[in-house]
């Protein structure tokens, strides 16, 4: 819980700092520049663990819905009358 906290405050504190460069378009054209391509890749990853944080939590959620034996042909056998 506290790693997703951390996580969303740096991307915020990141979408702040991008706000403020994306000012000017010369300022903004430095984010192309191949020694940044590192950090933007980071950042990145940093984006993609948040989104998998958020879904780990709301699958945590909807685990009684994907039982076994709550599939979908299972589920049209015993509507037609015959068990699968």
């Amino acid at each position: 819980m506290l790693d997703r906290v951390v996580i969303q405050m740096t991307l915020w504190v990141l979408w702040l700092v991008r706000q403020f460069i994306s000012i000017d378009r010369r300022t903004y054209l430095l984010l192309s520049a191949g020694a940044l391509q590192p950090l933007l890749a980071h950042i990145g990853m940093l984006r993609a663990h948040a989104v998998y944080l958020k879904l780990r939590i709301a699958a945590r959620h909807t685990t009684s819905f994907l039982k076994p034996k709550d599939t979908w042909t299972a589920m049209a056998g015993n509507f037609r009358g015959y068990r699968s």
